[in-house]
Formats: structure tokens, C-alpha cells, sequence
């Protein structure tokens, strides 16, 4: 999937930001896209977000201080998360790669398997350049650092679901 910050464009104007639109996904966009009500629906978006962490304190502090529009699911390890995604639909994915056994990097590509459209963000207590470099290559959108503030995890669920729903409506889903 091509890459493009609409926020970073969308001040720019709207007629660029869709032709920005119309060259990352080299294709015509439907005409009745309204690139001026997109920010306003994405204050209104309801989505799906899978919280996986052997830590379930992290899990409870992400629920309750994320929007409570949100269903949240939540999953220690890999396997739970694999049960959840084959499951249900999700629209964001927030992991730790550094669990105890050490597979959630590999969880990063079943996701994308299960999941192509998903949105992946990172939390992680145990960071490195090399981590960030390779979880950025398997299109996680965005990479933190433990400890992270709520809020910003919260901006960042709210930018991945705008994401999701952009890319939706102009693929057709």
C-alpha cells in the first residue's frame, strides 16, 4: 500500500491532497469523496483495536484512557492475538515486540497476513534502532517508547482508524 500523511497534505489544500490520492493509488478517486468532511468524520470514527502485551496493566491502562467509542480486544501472547484477528475483524493492532517469547516481530507479518488493511503501532519498553528500522519495513505506522503517555497513543489509534476509513472509501470497501 502506498504511504501518504494526509494531515501533512491537507493543509496544503484539499484539491492536492487529492490528487496526492489519486497518484498513490493510481487510480480515480469516486466523486462523491468529500475531502472536507474527512476530518470531521474521523472525530466520529468507531473502530476495532487489539491490544497485545504480556503486561496487563498496559492493556487496562490503554482501555481506560482510550476513547471509549473503541472496541477493545486485548491478548498476552501470540496465540490469543492469532485467535482474535482470525475472529474478528480489526482495524488497529497495538503490540509489543519484545514479549517473553520473543515472536511478536513474527506477529507483525501474520498480522499483515491475516489482516493486510490493519493498522499496527508499536509500544515497546526495550527499543532499538534495529527493532524500529524492521517493524517500519513491515509498515507499522507508528513506533513508542514505554513509558508512553495515553493520550499520544490515543492520537495516534485516532490517525490510524482516519487512515483506515480513507483508504476504505477510496478503494471501495
Amino acid at each position: 500500500m502506498a504511504y501518504y500523511d494526509f494531515d501533512k497534505h491537507y493543509s496544503k489544500g484539499i484539491r492536492f491532497a487529492k490528487e496526492m490520492l489519486k497518484a498513490a493509488f493510481h487510480r480515480s478517486l469516486p466523486e462523491d469523496l468529500d475531502f472536507q468532511a474527512l476530518p470531521d468524520q474521523a472525530a466520529t470514527l468507531r473502530g476495532r483495536l487489539l491490544i497485545v502485551d504480556c503486561d496487563p496493566g498496559f492493556s487496562d491502562f490503554i482501555i481506560q484512557n482510550i476513547d471509549e467509542r473503541l472496541t477493545v480486544f486485548t491478548a498476552e501472547n501470540t496465540a490469543d492475538a492469532m485467535d482474535v484477528l482470525y475472529v474478528s475483524e480489526v482495524d488497529v493492532v497495538l503490540v509489543d515486540p519484545n514479549d517473553p517469547s520473543g515472536q511478536n516481530i513474527s506477529l507483525i507479518e501474520e498480522i499483515r497476513r491475516v489482516c493486510p488493511h490493519a493498522e499496527i503501532l508499536i509500544a515497546t519498553a526495550f527499543g532499538t534502532v534495529q527493532s524500529a528500522i524492521a517493524c517500519m519495513r513491515l509498515g507499522v505506522r507508528d513506533y513508542f517508547l514505554k513509558p508512553v503517555e495515553a493520550q499520544t497513543i490515543s492520537l495516534s489509534v485516532q490517525r490510524a482508524l482516519a487512515w483506515k476509513k480513507l483508504v476504505d472509501q477510496v478503494s471501495g470497501v
